[in-house]
């Protein structure tokens, strides 16, 4: 009890006094954490309709490869890709902390796919420059692929790691439900607050009821993709169901789509198995033409 007491007191001051909110980006401490050492990625803020993103870059070769975390999660959920020598020699390497994360206005959720992929779209790049391989974890999957759509003369293919991307299998759990009831919001500042440093566990359930619905919505949309696409499932995933392998054989365009089974794995592969993730965004880095 003891070790509570200054944060419950710091959290009370900063309460009271109900700064006003800055704009001004403030310095990524992420950054010189999971990079003491150059070379060493830069921030890279913007802004559409008065709302911040923040993203970090490491110059690199010449393709492009963005990283979506899940949920909950932030950029540096892919500082080891960001650190590899190989993906850096062929690519300008970017992650970005997803609208509601990190420091992309951290709690400020935006359920919608569509509104996800219209604040991230900047980071595909401009016109004339190479397009942007998009990769996505979890729930970065489906906005990776709303990408896709919504920029497809932008985005060179998609890798979809564990992708939450079946409506049928998306449908909101029962610990789900009772995160968004009044009792459970109650709690936060209790039990549940002693448990987590944050409340990115209620953040993530805002973007998870939705879900199921933002993806019946685009499942139309799929069959437009031309790019390549590849997912990779693992067969022991507990929280997205291992037949989205199957919806993906079955429902993403052909030829195009590539579905990769590993059924050892579970749902956090891009950190259990680096090596193998890696090992496939360099295998189609190489396969592309500059």
């Amino acid at each position: 009890m003891p070790r509570l007491l200054p944060a419950l007191a710091l959290a009370l001051l900063s309460a009271c006094a109900q700064p006003s909110r800055s704009t001004e980006p403030q310095p990524d401490l992420r950054i010189l954490q999971r990079f003491p050492a150059e070379p060493r990625p830069v921030a890279v803020d913007y802004t559409v309709d008065d709302r911040r993103v923040h993203a970090v870059q490491m110059p690199g070769g010449p393709a492009r490869l963005l990283f979506l975390h899940g949920t909950p999660g932030q950029w540096d959920n892919w500082g080891r890709y960001l650190a590899d020598p190989r993906l850096q020699a062929r690519a300008t390497l970017i992650a970005v902390d997803r609208p509601g994360f990190g420091d992309s206005g951290r709690g400020d959720m935006l359920p919608s796919l569509a509104e996800q992929s219209r604040l991230l779209a900047p980071l595909l790049g401009r016109a004339g420059e190479a397009k942007t391989w998009v990769v996505g974890h979890s729930l970065g999957g489906p906005i990776a692929a709303k990408l896709a759509m919504d920029y497809p003369d932008r985005v060179a293919g998609v890798v979809m790691i564990a992708p939450s991307i079946a409506a049928k299998y998306e449908k909101p759990r029962w610990f789900n439900h009772l995160a968004d009831t009044w009792l459970a919001r109650a709690l936060a500042g209790t039990w549940v607050q002693r448990q987590f440093a944050d409340d990115d566990l209620y953040n993530s359930n805002a973007e998870i009821m939705p879900l199921a619905a933002e993806l019946a919505e685009i499942e139309p949309d799929w069959s437009r993709l031309r790019m390549p696409l590849i997912v990779v499932q693992g067969g022991k995933d507990t929280l997205v169901d291992p037949r989205t392998a199957d919806w993906a054989e079955a429902k993403l365009p052909k030829p195009n789509t590539r579905v990769i089974r590993l059924p050892d794995h579970d749902h956090f592969l891009i950190w259990s198995d680096y090596p193998r993730c890696a090992g496939l965004l360099i295998e189609l880095l190489d396969q592309q033409p500059q």
